[in-house]
This record gives structure tokens, sequence and C-alpha cells, in this order.
């Protein structure tokens, strides 16, 4: 009888193990109170009264499960994979997420911009910042121990990362001492978004035109190492100037993201804009390249265009005069650019100056256009026209002015004089007066004639960029030619670092 009863108390030991569960439920498990009374649930999860001793054993151990269980989520025991898309694996998984719920890792990655976690593939959740603000990039970064908590909805970032910290204020009563960050390579994108530190160098010479896509405010000081061309474009990177910079060894800029990969370049320093140090000039009479000089800030471009021809006169007979009119004077530019506007070099072309109208009726040429690239560019001044002598009275009209584009000042240039001439031999004939140019002077005037059989030629233009004076003639006198308009010239005054 007694053996009896022994082997029916260790068959009904047997069945209560069997029924107990696996494991115990994790620590989030409404089971597990605060309050040590309340702990009744069903055996592992609980001690309810009248607990078999024999029970207590699996009870230990499935609370030890749990405690480690717990201990190896909330310490960074496990590295994640992902950047952007970032998993958790370990190994006993949790059953679901619950609020509450604490996790910590090893960094596998460097997020980019907003990211999710996903644990044990119970799903991907938002990872938020500062409540629900998505993350931008670099809030976590590879190596880094991260800490997240769910809030029943998404995994709030509870770990102070690179993009995570925000200072609100108040005052700093020790050195700061910002991260020396990794070079970065040029690239059309040069992505200052993933810089290490807040100081980098740039390395290389690729065209920069945009800085990346990160938070407002984010502020980043650069040093370069080469020659680049820094592309302006007026809301994507705002540069000083305005204008493209071409970046010399070790310059350095002051950037500040303005969010949507908006960038503002507030401070530029160059190895080679401290002071003009000298002044150099040079002058082009004739087609060419121009280069700077080396170190050159900025340069004033100064442009003359040449001067129009004036016109032939044929011969005239016993009672006709005739007096052609003056060339026009070319048009005349300046501009002061920068080293950046004009960049590695610019094409100078020099027009043609308007040619001499052939004696007898026979119109002077204008005067080509003469430009510095496409930064500034002026017409040359206009041809007058031949002439017959007549027994009439006649005003001839003198070649148009010249006019230039993109230049910073308009100082008007004249038109070829009026030529004139009378009805008769008793009559009087002058060639129109040659205009001289705006800067360079240079007008000429064709004497008049006063006595029938005698006659003139045109006068050449005086200096860069004049007009010819017109040819004239009285009586039987024979046919002249007209003058030839003055050449142009483009000067260029450099102030350099150098």
């Amino acid at each position: 009888m007694k053996r009896l009863r022994l082997l029916g108390r260790a068959m009904l030991l047997l069945a209560l193990a069997a029924a107990l569960p696996a494991r115990a439920n994790d620590l989030p498990d409404s089971c597990w109170s605060e309050t040590a009374a309340s702990n009744t649930c069903v055996v592992p999860n609980g001690l309810p009264a009248n607990t078999l001793a024999a029970n207590l054993y699996g009870v230990i151990h499935e609370i030890m499960g749990a405690l480690k269980r717990d201990w190896d989520r909330v310490n960074p025991t496990v590295s994640s994979a992902g950047t952007n898309t970032i998993t958790l694996s370990y190994a006993v998984a949790p059953a679901a997420y619950i609020q509450g719920d604490t996790f910590s890792f090893i960094a596998g990655g460097t997020n980019t911009g907003a990211a999710t976690l996903n644990v044990n593939g119970l799903g991907a959740k938002a990872i938020t910042k500062r409540g629900t603000t998505a993350l931008t990039g670099n809030e976590i970064l590879s190596g880094e121990a991260v800490i997240v908590q769910y809030d029943g909805t998404e995994f709030q970032l509870v770990s102070v990362g690179a993009g995570n910290s925000a200072f609100t204020g108040g005052a700093l009563t020790g050195l700061l001492s910002e991260a020396k960050g990794a070079d970065i390579a040029s690239a059309a994108t040069t992505n200052l978004c993933g810089a290490t530190g807040n100081f980098v160098h740039i390395t290389g010479t690729t065209t920069i035109t945009s800085l990346g896509s990160c938070q407002a405010g984010t502020r980043i000081v650069a040093e370069f190492t080469g020659a680049l061309t820094l592309t302006y474009n007026a809301t994507s990177l705002i540069v000083p100037g305005a204008a493209n910079i071409v970046t010399k060894a070790g310059d350095t800029m002051t950037a500040v993201s303005e969010g949507s990969g908006n960038w503002r370049v507030v401070q530029y320093s160059s190895t080679s804009n401290l002071a003009v140090v000298s002044i150099t000039r040079q002058t082009f009479t004739s087609s060419g390249t121009y280069t700077p000089h080396a170190g050159m800030l900025y340069c004033l471009v100064r442009l003359q265009a040449p001067g129009g021809g004036s016109g032939g006169v044929a011969a005239g007979n016993s009672t006709g005069l005739g007096a052609t009119a003056g060339g026009g004077a070319g048009g005349y530019g300046e501009r002061l650019l920068t080293a950046a506007q004009v960049g590695a070099s610019q094409t100078v072309t020099i027009g043609a100056q308007g040619t001499a109208g052939a004696s007898g009726a026979n119109a002077g040429g204008p005067g080509g256009t003469t430009s510095f690239g496409t930064l500034l560019s002026a017409t040359g001044g206009g041809g007058s026209a031949g002439l017959t002598p007549a027994a009439a009275t006649n005003v001839a009209n003198g070649g148009a002015a010249g006019t230039a584009t993109n230049s910073d000042i308009n100082i008007q240039s004249q038109a070829g004089g009026y030529g004139w001439s009378g009805a008769s031999n008793t009559s009087i004939a002058y060639g129109g007066d040659g205009p001289g140019s705006p800067i360079f002077g240079g007008a000429v005037r064709s004497k008049p004639i006063v006595t029938s059989g005698n006659s003139q030629p045109g006068v050449a233009g005086g200096n860069y960029g004049a007009g010819a004076a017109g040819a004239s003639s009285y009586g039987t006198a024979g046919a002249q030619a007209g003058g030839a308009g003055g050449p142009g010239i483009v000067d260029i005054i450099e102030f350099n670092s150098q």
C-alpha cells in the first residue's frame, strides 16, 4: 500500500511538471506584478496558493531565464544589421512588442535618413527622436551603443548620437572641442551631412554642385586641399559674391544647412584674398586668349571697339560739290570682374577697324564687334556712305555710334559728323568730323574746300575707337578715298594678391 501511495505521488508530480509552460513570459507580461502578493498566475509565471514544492525549481529557473532575456535586451549584447532598415535578432525572440520595451544594441551602420527597427521579424517600426520626429541622418553611428524604447507605436531613440544631440541654451563653462572628421572626397554632391566631425578636409578637384541634404542648422567648417569649382546656385548653394568660386589649397569655408538640400556659405576665406599686393596690366590690340596673372583677385576690363570708316567721294564737275560724312565712334564698355567670374581664361576678340571707302562714291566699312568672352562686348562704329558731287546743297549723315553690352557704366559714343556741300561753285564743301573715343579721344576733322578744283581725302580716326573724317571734292577736282576708323583695344588692369 505504501509503495502505491509513493507511486501515485510521483505520477502526480510528473503530470504537474508536464503541464508547465515551455518557459515563463517576459517581464512586461501582466502576470509579473510590482506587488508581491499579486504574483499569483499559474506557474511558472506566478506562485498561486498551495503550489507544490516540486514546482519551485521550474519557477526559479523560468524567473532566471526571464531576467536574463531582459538583461540581454536592455544592454548592448547584439549588433544590428542595416543602416536605415535596421534589424535585430535575439536567441529567444520576444513574443510581441509591448509599450515600454527597451532594446539596446551596437549599431552595425550609420543611418542616412529616416530609419526603422524590426526585432526578430515582429515587424518594422519607425525610429524617432524627441517624440515623433523622424530621423534625418547620423543619429545612429556605426559602432555606437544605441538605446530605443517602444512607446506603443514606434521606437523612440534614447541614446545621444551625432545628429540627435541638441543644446537648448545655457552657458558653457569650459572649452568646446569639436571633432575633426574624416576627409571627404569632392563630388558633384559632396555630402557634408555624412561628416564625422564639424571640421573636415575636402579633397580632389571635382566640381561641387551640392553639399547634401540634412537637418537645417547643421554647421560644417571645411578646408579645400586643391583647386575645384564651388558652383553658385541662388537656392541650393548660396556663396559670397553670388558667383562660382574657384578654390585654392588652404581655402576654408563655413557652410550652414538651411534644410531640404539647401546650403548657405556664410564665410569663405581664401589664401589669396588677404590683400592686394600688386597691380598688373594686360593689353590686347589683336585677338587672343587672356590668362589671369597668378593670384588675380579681380580685374577691370576696359573695352573699346573700333571706329567706322568714312565714304569716298567721286570726281566733281564744273558746278558740282560733294562731301561725305564721318564714320561713327566704336562702343566703349568697362566692367569689374572677380577671379571666379573670369575663371581660368577668356577669349579676347578684337574687331576689324572700319575700312576707308575707296576713291569714288564708295561707302566706308563699319568697325567690328570686340568682346571679352561673353562677359563684356561692344559694337564698332558705323561707316558713312559714299557720295557723287552734285549742283545742289547736300547734308550727308554720319556713321552710327557703337554700343556696349554688360558694361558697368554706359559712356555713350558719338555718331560721325555731317558732311556738307553747297549748291554752286561759289559755296564750300567739308567732310564730316570723325568723333573720338569717349576714353581714348582721337577726333579728326577734314579741311574745308572753298576753291573749285580742289579736293580732300578722308582722315583716319586719330586713336582707338575713333571714327574717320569724311572726304570732299569741289568742281573739276578728282575723286578721293575716305578714311579708316581707329582700331579696337581691350585693356585689362589686374589686382593681385601676389
